[in-house]
């Protein structure tokens, strides 16, 4: 469970997001926005965008630091619901278009695992 000083963080940071957001004509720069911004919140010192496609793997749309090697495998099965195995220091969240599976946002820390409390805001 969050504690309270944190839920209001993420609030604050859902209100700053949605401000942002709203003036974005560009889906890449608003999926951009999202990743620093949970990337922050969540003080991850990776994170990326992964989409499905239509092979075993997934191809990342862009990655921050770009520098970070991502199991494309693992984001696949995540997006296409198969649940693997996804390591503590990694976060994954589903991003739909039109109501169904489209892509994920990972983060990922490897110096301090994630809680179940840190994954319930993402």
């Amino acid at each position: 469970m969050l504690s309270q000083a944190r839920e209001l963080e993420f609030l604050k940071l859902l209100d700053r997001l949605s401000r942002q957001l709203k003036h974005m004509q560009d889906p890449q720069n608003a999926l951009r926005q999202a990743l620093r911004d949970a990337r922050e919140f969540l003080d991850a010192s990776h994170g990326c965008i992964a989409v499905a496609q239509s092979g075993r793997r997934a191809s990342l749309l862009f990655a921050t630091p770009d520098d970070r090697q991502w199991d494309l495998d693992m984001l696949a099965g995540f997006i296409r619901h198969q649940r693997p195995v996804i390591p503590d220091d990694v976060v994954i969240a589903p991003l739909r278009r039109r109501g169904g599976a489209w892509a994920a946002m990972a983060l990922m820390r490897p110096e301090r695992h994630f809680e179940e409390h840190d994954r319930k805001p993402l």
